[in-house]
């Protein structure tokens, strides 16, 4: 029974961790007053973090998306990730940099 006990756990396993080992993390980087890429396509499931290299404040969002967040007051070198859950086209926008502007394709 102790066997069979073990062998069901990891059956387990192996059906519930497939999605936790795919998930990858991307980092974005603000820098200069702008985005490090402009197009990123990435895997429902993932996540992104979005890092401030600048010396100022940044406010990163997503602008009318399935994927809504808004990362808030980001100081800098401050590190922020968001888990996007949905498909579909997520455009990045910066409140206080409004030539900060990128796009997530999340498939």
């Amino acid at each position: 029974m102790k066997n069979l006990n073990h062998c069901l756990f990891a059956i387990g396993l192996v059906l519930v961790m497939p999605n936790a080992v795919l998930a990858e993390d991307h980092v974005v980087s603000e820098k200069n007053k702008n985005f490090s890429v402009k197009k990123l396509t990435i895997k429902v499931g993932d996540s992104v973090t979005f890092i401030n290299e600048d010396k100022g404040i940044h406010n990163v969002f997503a602008e009318k998306s399935q994927n809504n967040f808004d990362i808030g007051t980001q100081y800098a070198n401050a590190k922020d990730s968001v888990k996007f859950s949905r498909a579909g086209k997520v455009k990045v926008r910066c409140r206080i940099h409004p030539q900060m502007r990128m796009t997530i394709n999340v498939q």
